[in-house]
């Protein structure tokens, strides 16, 4: 478990940062986002993402995520 929460806090650090490359690395390729869009495919969220970033419209250094709660449910070697 301690492995899926470090991973999961890697992506939101890449994710906040715009650091796509990570991303890509952190990501499996049939990675999916659903946002108000509908299913983004991973190289258009990844262009979006840098072109908001690159016109100065992704979050700011002093954003942070806030959680009221997570839970991780174990299915054997599945969460």
């Amino acid at each position: 478990m301690e492995e899926l929460r470090e991973v999961r806090d890697n992506w939101y650090a890449a994710y906040f940062a715009a650091d796509v490359d990570s991303l890509k690395e952190i990501e499996l390729p049939d990675f999916k986002v659903m946002s108000q869009q509908g299913i983004e495919s991973s190289k258009s969220r990844y262009d979006a993402i840098m072109n908001a970033n690159s016109s100065g419209n992704w979050y700011k250094p002093s954003a942070r995520r806030e959680e009221e709660s997570v839970t991780f449910n174990q299915h054997g070697n599945a969460c």
